[in-house]
């Protein structure tokens, strides 16, 4: 199942926890999690590329299957290495000195992005347009 196309934010589940397990600042987490992003992706043979817009700030990242890719969402700085699954993707995230894992599932309108990081899981929840 593909990937490509526009989303709009539907929803968080626990996505001040995890940041702040991050060691993300007080008002870094209320600033991430107070934001509604729409997110524009589009797959290569290699991996993705997905656009981040919200306000007038937009974030692009480039995500290449099997390999370290820097990530930056509104100041919000990892890496992912993925790898491709039937419906996204999942891999490993590392945020400053903590490892976790990542994934990207589509189902049906509704992608869903899920990290977890020292034991906390968040879900950020999109909806295709």
């Amino acid at each position: 199942m593909s990937l490509t196309g526009h989303y709009t934010h539907s929803s968080d589940e626990n996505l001040d926890a995890m940041l702040k397990a991050a060691g993300m600042s007080d008002c870094m987490c209320s600033k991430m999690s107070s934001s509604k992003p729409s997110m524009e992706i589009k797959e290569t043979g290699t991996g993705a590329t997905i656009k981040y817009t919200c306000g007038s700030n937009t974030y692009t990242n480039n995500i290449t299957y099997g390999e370290d890719s820097s990530v930056d969402v509104g100041g919000m700085k990892y890496t992912v290495n993925a790898s491709k699954t039937p419906y996204g993707y999942e891999g490993t995230m590392t945020m400053g000195d903590k490892t976790g894992t990542t994934s990207v599932e589509i189902d049906g309108d509704t992608l869903t992005k899920t990290m977890t990081l020292e034991g906390v899981t968040a879900k950020r929840i999109f909806t295709k347009q």
